[in-house]
This record gives C-alpha cells, structure tokens and sequence, in this order.
C-alpha cells in the first residue's frame, strides 16, 4: 500500500487529509511445484511458470547434517502461498523461515530443518499464477483526528 498523509489541523477539528493508493490482487489459481532430490552443494533454480511473476532459487551449503535451506526470491513475493521441505514420507520437516539483512544490503533468506537434509526430501512450492492486480487510488478528506 502506497500513502501520502496531509495534516494541517489541530486535534479534535476536521481537515486533515489522508491519499494514495493501494493495491488489491486477486487469488489467481494455486500450482505446486516441487523440486526434488535436495542435496548439498545444490544451486538450483524451481521451474516456475512465467506468469506467476516470481522466480525462487536455493543455495544449499555443501556438507553433512545440514539443518537449513538458503534462497532467493525475485519478482512479486506476494505469488508465494508457501515453502516447505517435506520427507519421504510427505511429512513437513521444515520449520519456519528466516530472513535478515546487514547494512541495507540484500536480504539472506532460510528454511529450517527438524532434521538433517537427505536427498529424499522435496521442496515445495505454492505459487499463485494469473493473479490480477489492480491499483485502487484513494483521497479521504475532513478526516476527524483524536
């Protein structure tokens, strides 16, 4: 949501003004996509369809007992429903995700892991496709402050 508030007034007297826009998006239709065969030393890239506006790529450190999934996200980050890391057996092994940055810089993003990676897990993706954004403008006036 983008806004511009204008507030010439004195508390408890109307005129203040409140503008901008904000951005409604609809649902689109949900794909999962899933990339398997998770190993370290992975760099690889999930096969998104274009019209999702996003691209994911994860960095996986090489190693043993490996507790964490790094990557990337490009494009509209409002496309991801959710990312998992599932076993085997389908089961969620996967526990939250992670994101920080230093200094301004890029965000480093996580997934972490109950239990070490082993090449039978899978990541899966939920991606809105054919979403429709629209921009909705917005001018509220004499608004009545406390």
């Amino acid at each position: 949501m983008n806004y511009q508030s204008i507030i010439t007034i004195e508390p408890g007297k109307r005129g203040g003004r409140l503008r901008g826009s904000i951005s409604l998006s609809s649902q689109g239709t949900i794909k999962t996509i899933e990339l398997p065969g998770l190993k370290g030393g992975d760099k690889r890239k999930l096969d998104i369809p274009a019209n999702a506006g996003i691209g994911i790529s994860i960095n996986i450190k090489p190693g043993k007992n490996i507790q964490e999934i790094g990557f990337d996200i490009t494009g509209d980050e409002n496309a991801l429903e959710s990312l998992d890391v599932l076993d085997a057996a389908g089961e969620k092994v996967s526990n939250g995700m992670s994101s920080f940055s230093m200094g301004g810089g890029p965000a480093q993003r996580s997934i972490n892991l109950d239990k070490p990676l082993d090449n039978t897990m899978k990541l899966v993706a939920m991606i809105a496709v054919d979403r429709k954004v629209t921009k909705v403008p917005f001018d509220i006036k004499d608004v009545m402050l406390p």
